[in-house]
């Protein structure tokens, strides 16, 4: 065996401009195959990435959605709720949990300070401090009101004294009135008396996004208006269509790289095989 060894290793370096043809062309084949793989890779998460900064992250959103309702949907994707508590004159009163937040991260972005954590705290858009003439730890005083938006009926109307904890990018984007966001400790004192305003929903597997959407919303009652993100959803979409080409790119390498290097290999080394002495024992 030790001969046959020494017979090829002789050869290889005989035939040494052969042997870097080979190793060229496996390194041309792998950097080809790498590159393509790792050029579709970058195409579907920057697809992906510019539809999530655009619109959110979640893949639909369903309205006035009930706690125990949805309880039952989080059994199947990840879930983000915000609630509104009221409106004030010139304001609206807004909490979006940490789920929401990592969904929709382009809502209420911080320009200093923190997001509240007690009832009596709040973080306010830029427009509402300027407008007030408030500054980090000025205490103020609001007075708002909250309305069924299907009847129309006033469902109670409360005062509430906050001190400044945060500033907020303004949310000129989604309504012109600047936002005052609140604690989950207020939000817990009027949750018996509302439904959550907007429920994001995203499903964990990218892989069967419609299959996952569809066995929620079975989940959902008919008369619960549902907003898809389009945009994302789309992005999602093509990245499976780019899957299925770059699969028959990586077919298309391995069948020609097969070909290469069996011709390769047939024409230098299996007809010199008697110089080898590899292929001419008996059995």
């Amino acid at each position: 065996m030790n001969r046959e060894k020494l017979l090829i290793r002789g050869y290889l370096r005989k035939k040494y401009k052969r042997t870097c043809f080979i190793c060229l062309m496996l390194a041309s084949i792998i950097a080809v195959y790498f590159i393509i793989n790792q050029s579709f890779v970058f195409i579907s998460e920057a697809n992906v990435k510019l539809a999530e900064e655009k619109n959110g992250g979640y893949h639909f959103n369903c309205k006035y959605l009930t706690p125990e309702q949805v309880q039952e949907i989080k059994e199947e994707g990840l879930v983000g709720c915000e609630w509104m508590l009221g409106v004030e004159e010139d304001a609206i009163l807004l909490y979006r949990d940490s789920y929401y937040r990592e969904m929709d991260s382009s809502i209420g972005t911080l320009i200093d300070g923190k997001l509240p954590q007690e009832k009596n705290k709040a973080a306010v858009t830029n427009d509402y401090l300027l407008e007030h003439n408030l500054e980090l730890g000025d205490k103020f005083t609001v007075s708002y009101t909250k309305v069924d938006y299907e009847t129309g009926k006033e469902v109670y109307s409360d005062t509430c004294d906050f001190v400044v904890t945060g500033i907020l990018q303004d949310f000129e984007y989604i309504t012109e009135q600047p936002i005052i966001f609140v604690s989950s400790e207020l939000v817990d004192q009027y949750k018996d008396k509302i439904n959550i305003e907007n429920t994001l929903v995203k499903c964990v597997d990218n892989k069967n996004i419609q299959e996952d959407i569809n066995s929620i919303i079975l989940k959902i009652p008919q008369n619960i208006k549902i907003q898809y993100n389009d945009e994302l959803l789309y992005a999602l979409d093509n990245n499976a269509a780019y899957r299925r080409v770059n699969k028959i790119i990586n077919v298309i390498i391995y069948i020609v790289s097969v070909i290469l290097l069996y011709n390769i290999l047939y024409f230098d080394f299996l007809e010199k095989k008697k110089d080898l002495g590899i292929l001419t024992w008996r059995v």
